[in-house]
């Protein structure tokens, strides 16, 4: 009778997990789509003249997608943190001449899947041993996009 109970409850346990993957998904997707969105109407006010330079358009973005992020409980802030680090090391180097937008969003296309991969492959080492994966170096993200480098700032740690 007892081995019966404890597998009925490492059964329901299981099936609360795959559950809160499914929610977590949805959560992700939400997040993702408040970031766009928050990202459209901080380029549209830079666009009409209400934000007079990229920088000030990452800014308006910043505290909308840290915060989508957080509500959604997302695991990985560093990446979040990576790709809000890179807009604002672009945004720099577009305002003072040193990129072209087309060149910085290039680089931020290219930017953004690597941290899809990197957290895809998180998400498979979480799967696979339960644990967390050790985060690829932020160099190794950043690597060729020279769009989004060589600002004097330093990337966020690992």
């Amino acid at each position: 009778m007892k081995r019966h109970v404890l597998f009925l409850m490492l059964i329901a346990a299981t099936l609360a997990g795959c559950s809160a993957m499914i929610m977590s998904k949805s959560a992700l997707r939400d997040a993702q789509e408040q970031a766009q969105a928050a990202y459209a109407a901080c380029n549209a006010q830079l666009r009409s003249g209400v934000l007079k330079s990229y920088r000030q358009a990452v800014a308006c973005a910043r505290p909308k997608v840290l915060a989508a992020y957080q509500r959604a409980g997302y695991p990985y802030m560093d990446l979040v943190d990576l790709d809000l680090y890179a807009r604002q090391e672009g945004a720099d180097r577009i305002d003072s001449g040193a990129a072209s937008p087309a060149a910085v969003n290039r680089d931020l296309t290219i930017l953004k899947r690597r941290i899809a991969a990197e957290q895809q492959r998180r998400l498979a080492a979480r799967a696979a041993t339960g644990g967390a994966a050790t985060p690829t170096p932020v160099t190794s993200l950043l690597a060729g996009r020279t769009a989004l480098t060589g600002a004097p700032s330093a990337p966020p740690a690992t």
